[in-house]
This record gives C-alpha cells, sequence and structure tokens, in this order.
C-alpha cells in the first residue's frame, strides 16, 4: 500500500504543477482559465480513481491465482477417493452393502464440500477487493495530505466552479475542517473566524462557511446599477463637520452612508435621495441594506433613479474583474476609502422620453438630446455635480471600463488661480473652509512658489467675502510671472464634459 501512496502522491504532485502552471499561462484570458482550472481540477479525481482501481485489481488478480492453485490441489485429492465411492454404489448383491453404500455416497458429498470450504477466503478477498475499490472511488479515504496538496492549489471560486462537475469534491471537503477553516479565513479574516473555548469543544467550520457564505451571497446577489463611485473619508462636510467625529466611533461601519445622504440632502434642490426602507435607524444598523430613490423634487416627486450603498468588502468581490475597484487618489484630502455610491439616473439612459411623447409632454418631434436639455439636464447636472464634489472619489460607468476622478492634481496658470473668476469661479477649490488644512495647505503653496521665483512684496491671501473665487493677492505681479505654472489638488470641474462616461455631454 505505501508503494501505491508514493505512486499517488506523485501522480499529484505532477497535476498541481500542471494546474498552476495553467493558472499562470491563462492568467491574462478569465474565461479559457476557468474553464482549464475546473477540467483540471475535476480529471484528477479521476486519474487517482484509476490509477487506485488498477493497483488494487492487479494486486487481487495475483491473489485470485494463488488461490486457483490451491483449489486445484484439493481436487486431486478428493478424486483419489472418488473409484471407493463408485464400487460402493455399483454393489447391488446385498441390500445392506447397498444401504451402507447410499449412506456412504450421502456422506462422501458432504466431505467433498468441506473439503472445497478453502473457497471461501477467496470470496471474501474478493469482497475485501470491492470494499477497497468502494474506498478508492469515495474520495474521503484518500490521505488527507494528498487532499491538502490538491486544494492547495484551489481558490474558493475555482473550488465552486469544479464542484458543478465532480461532487466528490463537496465530500470530500465536507469533513475536511482545516480546509473549511482556511477558506474562512481567506475570505473573512482570521478576526471573524469562530475558536474552540475548551479543548473538548468542536466547530464544525463547514456549517459555519456555509451560513457565512449564504448571507454574503444575499448581499452581493444583486443587479448593480449603471454608475458607481468611490466615497472617501474626507469628503465635504457641509452639515456639522465636528460631528461626523462622534459618529465614526459610534457607527464606525456606516457613518459615512448616513453623512453622505444628508449632506446630498442639504445640498440639492431639485432632486433627493429617499431611502427605501422607512425606518429612520436602519442606516445605523451594521450590514444593513441601504437601497433607495431618487426624487424629483420639481414634478411631484417623480422617481428619476434608484441608488445603493455598497461596502468596499462586496464591492470587491461584486466587481472583481472591474479595474476601478480598490483604487484610491494619492491626495492628502481624500483620505480612506469607505465605500461606494452604486445608482442610475434615468435621464441618462434615454428613458422618460416615450412616455412623455405618449403624454402630450413632448409634442414636438425634436430628438432625445432636445427634449434632455428642456427637462432633465439641469437636475442631472446639479446631482451629479453635487455628487463627484462630496464624494471626492473616481466615478465609473459599470462594463465599459470608462472612469474619471473627481479630484486631480492639475497643473494650473497663475492667472487662473487668482482673481475674481479665478479657479473656474472657485469650483475647482476642494475646501472652502478658510480653516480647513487644503485651503491653509494652498495659499502656502503658492506663496513658497511665489517666493521661490522672487518675487517681492506680493502676499497670497484668502477673502471669505465673495461668491467667487477666494484665493486673492495684494501687491503686484508680472504678467511673466501670472503665465507660469503651478501643481495643485483641485475639483475635476470638466468631469462632466466626458461624452464618452455620460453617453452626452453636461457641461
Amino acid at each position: 500500500m505505501l508503494d501505491h501512496m508514493d505512486d499517488l502522491t506523485s501522480i499529484v504532485v505532477v497535476l498541481t504543477h500542471t494546474m498552476e502552471a495553467i493558472k499562470q499561462l491563462f492568467l491574462k484570458s478569465t474565461g479559457q482559465r476557468n474553464l482549464i482550472i475546473t477540467l483540471v481540477t475535476s480529471v484528477s479525481l479521476f486519474i487517482i480513481t484509476c490509477i487506485y482501481t488498477y493497483r488494487l485489481k492487479s494486486s487481487s488478480r495475483q491473489q485470485s491465482k494463488t488461490t486457483t492453485t490451491t483449489n486445484d490441489e484439493h481436487k486431486q485429492s478428493s478424486t483419489i477417493s472418488t473409484p471407493s465411492k463408485n464400487n460402493n454404489n455399483n454393489n447391488n448383491q446385498h441390500v445392506a452393502s447397498t444401504n451402507e453404500s447410499a449412506a456412504s455416497s450421502s456422506t462422501t458429498p458432504k466431505k467433498i464440500v468441506n473439503e472445497k470450504s478453502p473457497a471461501k477466503p477467496q470470496q471474501q478477498q474478493q469482497q475485501q477487493v470491492t470494499r477497497s475499490l468502494q474506498k478508492v472511488i469515495d474520495p474521503i479515504n484518500l490521505p488527507h495530505s494528498i487532499l491538502m496538496i490538491i486544494f492547495e492549489q484551489l481558490s474558493f471560486k475555482d473550488y465552486q466552479r469544479s464542484k458543478k462537475v465532480s461532487r466528490n469534491w463537496n465530500k470530500v471537503l465536507n469533513k475536511i475542517d482545516r480546509i473549511w477553516m482556511g477558506y474562512s479565513m481567506d475570505k473573512w479574516g482570521y478576526n471573524n473566524i469562530p475558536l474552540p473555548t475548551t479543548e473538548d469543544e468542536q466547530i464544525d467550520y463547514f456549517k459555519f462557511f456555509k451560513s457565512k457564505y449564504r448571507e454574503e451571497q444575499k448581499r452581493i446577489g444583486f443587479e448593480p446599477e449603471k454608475y458607481i463611485i468611490s466615497i472617501f473619508e474626507q469628503c465635504a462636510d457641509f452639515t456639522e463637520s465636528s460631528r461626523w467625529k462622534m459618529e465614526k466611533v459610534i457607527c464606525s461601519s456606516s457613518w459615512w452612508k448616513k453623512r453622505l445622504v444628508e449632506e446630498m440632502n442639504t445640498s440639492l434642490t431639485l432632486s433627493k435621495l429617499e431611502l427605501t426602507e422607512r425606518n429612520p435607524n436602519i442606516i445605523n444598523a451594521p450590514g444593513a441594506i441601504l437601497v433607495g430613490n431618487i426624487i424629483d423634487q420639481s414634478d411631484g416627486n417623480t422617481i428619476v433613479g434608484k441608488f445603493r450603498f455598497i461596502d468596499t468588502y462586496d464591492a470587491s468581490i461584486k466587481f472583481e474583474t472591474e479595474k476601478w475597484i480598490g483604487k484610491t487618489i494619492d491626495c492628502p484630502w481624500t483620505g480612506d476609502l469607505v465605500g461606494y455610491f452604486n445608482w442610475t439616473l434615468y435621464p441618462l439612459e434615454n428613458q422618460f422620453y416615450d412616455d412623455d411623447k405618449k403624454n402630450g409632454k413632448f409634442t414636438d418631434e425634436g430628438s432625445v438630446d432636445r427634449q434632455f436639455e428642456e427637462k432633465y439636464k439641469t437636475l442631472v447636472v446639479e446631482f451629479l455635480r453635487t455628487l463627484t464634489y462630496e464624494t471626492r472619489g473616481i466615478v465609473s460607468r459599470i462594463g465599459t471600463g470608462i472612469t474619471a476622478k473627481s479630484v486631480v492634481y492639475e497643473s494650473c496658470k497663475l492667472s487662473s488661480v487668482f482673481g475674481k473668476y479665478g479657479m473656474n469661479d472657485g469650483d475647482c477649490l476642494i475646501d472652502t473652509d478658510e480653516t480647513s488644512s487644503y485651503i491653509v495647505t494652498l495659499i502656502d503653496t503658492i506663496q513658497h512658489f511665489l517666493d521661490k521665483k522672487q518675487v517681492e512684496g506680493c502676499k497670497v491671501v484668502y477673502t471669505s467675502q465673495t461668491s467667487h473665487n477666494p484665493i486673492r493677492y495684494t501687491g503686484h505681479i508680472t504678467k511673466e510671472i501670472l503665465s507660469l505654472q503651478i501643481s495643485i489638488w483641485i475639483y475635476n470641474t470638466i468631469i462632466l464634459s466626458n461624452r464618452k462616461l455620460w453617453g452626452k455631454k453636461l457641461d
């Protein structure tokens, strides 16, 4: 049996190296890689089963040959005593002798049967071989070390795919707690794995993984909306900036959702976000699925879109093939990625127009773009500009790979930084609070640039008493200096001009 184990281990090693090579080969082609991995994983168990089956059958044949030789020897010994039996049976002269011969003939076959009793071990051996073959076919009886070698090369999704082809894999994993514990740690981290509190306590990690996995599928089994934007920790705080410091402690997993809803509804005038769940406390519940509608307040609270909040972990699973997933902006004023806002605006998808035409709201035969201009453009522009400004995130149209950053590190001429209408009338500023670290750093950066260019008697100042650009200067700056460029962090005001992203030019 040890020889079988050595052969099997060698073959498993070859299979695992083959699987790893195929993974590397098809790493860029997801569809082909998944197909090959599934086939190789499923075929590996079949190969192992065939090897064991062949070995056991060959050993059973050798044992059967030995048993046949022993049986022939017993048959020869039984034929030697047969003639005396026949003489007794053929002696018809005396009734007594006939009875005796009948008695002897009746007892003799019993002796012959008893002499053939060595055939029983042969049947037992055949039954034993059959049982051994059944054990081989059942992968649970494969050595644990070999199973670990096989499944070390599989991700959980590879296993899920191969399980659809071969149900035996599931039977294997049901009884290997180390495998399920490993999968759980890879998916949810060590801190989320239950550990035994006593030496005698047994934890069924398969049941734990199954329940946790089903719970996860409920969260990520949704049909995504058209657009998604990342939400960063240091977003605009239009409500009460100091308030969110406490909210982060009280509701560490949901405070950013509550903040975005409040900020959006405070800033928007034509639309608003409305959660589907009427219970106001649902937004504070950890792990709650928050979905809602985008409402047009100027048209009888008509629903013009849908939205959903998605946690970073759920998004990494749901959109693992998207290029934008997990990306951050290397900006000092964005902070950590806290989640995603997934939404659809029906006007951007050219919806409503057919219904409006039927209802007589559009009597002309104008194009869809004209209808959009007349009714929805102002609402859409206000909503998207407020959303991108407040989240400071990366917006993407799902499935297209087209993305745009809300905050960029841009080279700007000094002439476009200063003045009443500089900074795109102040809209390029990420923050407008004079005491914020962004404004303080921005003024210091510009002042240091001027000092380095030896511009004397000039001081960069912040003018709070204006609705336009607050970045000004005192003194004199020549046109030559004003034509120089300086790199600063600003809000991407031309983000709505991206026709590829939005399907139409919005600004």
